[in-house]
């Protein structure tokens, strides 16, 4: 981002799409680094927003739940509870992405039950939250 905006800036716009996660709304007990990676991400992404706010360049933060890829098998969690959840296909997920990045929506988390997980993290009290995620993230 650091290169790739002033560029942006200089040429009339432009729209960064950082990938983030469900996991960046709420800790993840057994997917602790990763989830506050993500966390990071969500964070920065929307900070910048801010910053470039009336420049022409946005930044949306994508924030898919557990999604149909190679991702969990490369990172040896095909045995976490998560992955008995319904879970969007790649395509869907990227398309939403980049349409509404293209408007500059500042974060997207595409699909129903992603967007009432985020609201129910949201609303439930935090350490039950935390336990609740423990549970998702278990090995089987």
């Amino acid at each position: 981002m650091k290169q790739a905006i002033p560029h942006m800036q200089t040429h009339g716009g432009g729209r960064v799409l950082n990938v983030a996660s469900l996991g960046g709304f709420m800790p993840g007990p057994h997917a602790a680094v990763y989830a506050a990676t993500k966390a990071y991400v969500l964070s920065l992404s929307q900070a910048v927003n801010e910053e470039l706010s009336g420049t022409g360049v946005t930044v949306t933060a994508l924030c898919p739940g557990v999604t149909k890829t190679n991702f969990h098998n490369d990172a040896e969690m095909l045995e976490s509870r998560a992955l008995q959840l319904p879970r969007m296909a790649a395509f869907p997920v990227a398309e939403e992405g980049w349409l509404e990045a293209r408007i500059g929506k500042p974060v997207v988390v595409p699909g129903v039950m992603n967007k009432l997980t985020v609201i129910l993290g949201w609303l439930m009290p935090r350490p039950w939250l935390v336990r609740l995620m423990k549970l998702a993230l278990a090995k089987g």
